[in-house]
């Protein structure tokens, strides 16, 4: 995450070589402030008001549980999560829906192509732990097959109700180098639109489950979830098929 750069717009003495004193207070209460106002919204009063406002909307709006995962089909992380959504789905009484994640800012990275080789690595070691897929390495696809999958994507994401089966098999045929069942294509403009929401988050990554304005991490963060959920209730008494948790 790109680190903010601080405003000295009240600083005008750096300019003409020399420092007002009355500049340097003003700066340096300008900058207490922000702190304090940084402490208030990380706060646990911030986060219990927030999620009193989301249980008003559930108990008297009638504001269904959903959960969003925003998947990128060439993210490793995204294909870990993508197959714990539907045993999660089969353990707690909310939906999931789809968000697709087309393409990262660079500019967010020092150097994405290290990144993303990094992020194999470490998911392949995920997997092992976890009883999960993943190849060492992702395949590599043209130009072309590479639009099928993102546009695929995109299509499962605009669906009422997502058919988490066949977005499973989306991610496992393209860990396995197989070319994309779903022939699609989708314009810049269609891909710009589908990660809409992600950008107005002001997110910089994907394999992320968001619920009621809480954002969870890949299987970092998924006990944390589960815990959230059932502090809820929302865990169902009898579960269709009883699966491990992955976090404990």
């Amino acid at each position: 995450m790109p680190i903010l750069p601080i405003e000295l717009s009240g600083f005008c003495g750096v300019f003409s070589g020399r420092v007002c004193k009355c500049d340097v207070q003003r700066w340096n209460m300008n900058q207490k402030w922000k702190d304090y106002a940084a402490q208030i919204f990380a706060s646990n009063v911030v986060l219990h008001g927030k999620r009193a406002f989301f249980a008003v909307r559930h108990r008297f709006f009638g504001r269904a549980h959903c959960i969003t995962a925003y998947l990128k089909i060439n993210d490793p992380y995204s294909h870990l999560l993508v197959q714990t959504i539907p045993k999660l789905s089969r353990m707690y009484d909310v939906e999931f829906k789809l968000a697709a994640v087309c393409y990262y800012d660079s500019r967010h990275y020092a150097d994405l192509s290290d990144w993303h080789r990094a992020a194999q690595e470490d998911c392949f070691i995920l997997a092992k732990r976890y009883n999960l897929q993943f190849p060492r390495y992702l395949p590599t696809f043209e130009a072309q097959q590479n639009d099928y999958y993102i546009s695929a994507l995109i299509k499962h994401a605009d669906d009422l109700h997502t058919d988490w089966k066949q977005v499973n098999r989306l991610f496992s045929d393209y860990r396995r180098g197989k070319s994309c069942y779903r022939r699609v294509t989708s314009t810049a403009g269609e891909r710009d639109r589908a990660q809409s929401q992600w950008h107005r988050r002001g997110y910089h990554l994907s394999a992320l489950l968001e619920y009621d304005g809480e954002t969870y991490y890949a299987l970092r963060d998924i006990y944390q979830l589960e815990r959230r959920l059932n502090e809820l209730h929302l865990r169902r008494e009898k579960p269709i098929i009883r699966q491990q948790q992955l976090s404990k």
